[in-house]
């Protein structure tokens, strides 16, 4: 009889419930709205960078340069905090302000300081600031970060035009040339240009094999004769080989769109030549080159990004593989690593 009897039904578990407070979400709300806000006031600041008004965007597009360099040895120091086990102690702000008052920002600013409470309390020649010491460094935080900027942007733009100049002046010297042949009819010395021209565009694509690397490297060490240590950074191009290609066609994919975005904009488009006055008409190019910035900067800062994505991958990948030894790494990132307490096996 107890045989066809069903079997019991077994006892029902509650499960604990988690439901959020309602200030639980309105802070992750404020967060949200805060961080859109601050990045929303990134991009149209480096958009002005890049382009706001003759001869000045030449100084003003080296600070966003700058403010990327920044941006890129951030991105490098926190993947290498994701994956060490400082990350269950330490949020990443609280180990870069661990790190100095000169230690990377987790949010690179265009004007005011970073870490500006320890900045403040550093000690001068072992001994606590004095007051005008603290009132001299607080009155000048509100520009630091904007000159810090400009000189690592002064930095970055002289090593890579170290290298890509020579490329650079030989294809416009073949453009002048050419125009020049022309004109005068120099048909005995015509060969000349289309010659000089191809051999800058040669070596153009020689250099940039190593020139994105090189830059990330030169970001993530803050320091400019890192640019030119050409045995490491080569191995590092070799350890991410792959990698490394699909950021030169990206790169070569947006230089193609973004000249063909202005071939038709300036073809097509473009009715600044047909403005009533000369004024109006640099009025609408004006626009136009902001218009442009609004669009390149993101994009930019992307690609940049990115190359230190690679960057800091290749670095671990050559410490795995043992092409690179520990001794071999720049000083500052060696730090990083010992106080991320990464093992690297």
């Amino acid at each position: 009889m107890n045989q066809l009897l069903p079997p019991p039904l077994p006892e029902l578990v509650t499960l604990p419930v988690t439901v959020r407070s309602r200030s639980t979400v309105l802070k992750r709300l404020a967060s949200f709205a805060v961080a859109l806000v601050a990045w929303t006031w990134r991009w149209l600041g480096g958009a002005a960078m890049c382009f706001n008004f003759f001869i000045l965007s030449w100084i003003t597009s080296i600070i966003a340069v700058g403010w990327t360099n920044r941006v890129v040895q951030m991105v490098v120091l926190r993947c290498w905090w994701w994956r060490s086990p400082v990350r269950d102690a330490l949020t990443f702000s609280e180990f870069c302000a661990s790190l100095g008052p000169d230690a990377p920002s987790p949010r690179p600013r265009w004007f005011l300081r970073n870490h500006l409470r320890t900045y403040v309390r550093r000690p001068k020649n072992g001994k606590p600031p004095g007051l005008f010491t603290r009132i001299r460094r607080i009155l000048l935080s509100p520009v630091q970060s904007l000159w810090l900027n400009f000189k690592l942007g002064i930095k970055a733009t002289f090593c890579t035009y170290a290298l890509t100049g020579l490329p650079c002046l030989l294809m416009l010297w073949s453009w002048e040339q050419g125009w020049i042949n022309s004109f005068h009819g120099g048909y005995e010395q015509a060969w000349l240009g289309p010659t000089m021209g191809f051999l800058g565009i040669f070596v153009f694509v020689g250099v940039m094999f190593y020139v994105p690397m090189a830059q990330a490297h030169q970001a993530a060490t803050g320091q400019a004769r890192a640019f030119f240590d050409f045995h490491f950074v080569w191995r590092l191009v070799r350890a991410r080989i792959t990698a490394y290609v699909i950021l030169a066609m990206m790169i070569g994919v947006w230089s193609l769109l973004l000249n063909a975005t202005r071939f038709v904009v300036l073809t097509e488009t473009f009715q600044a030549n047909a403005a009533p006055t000369p004024e109006e008409g640099l009025t609408q190019f004006a626009w136009y080159l902001f218009k442009l910035s609004l669009c390149m900067f993101p994009v930019y800062v992307l690609l940049r990004i990115f190359g230190g994505l690679v960057y800091q991958s290749a670095v671990m990948k050559a410490l795995r593989r043992g092409t690179v030894t520990r001794s071999e790494v720049h000083p500052t990132l060696r730090a990083w690593l010992d106080a991320l307490q990464l093992k690297i096996v």
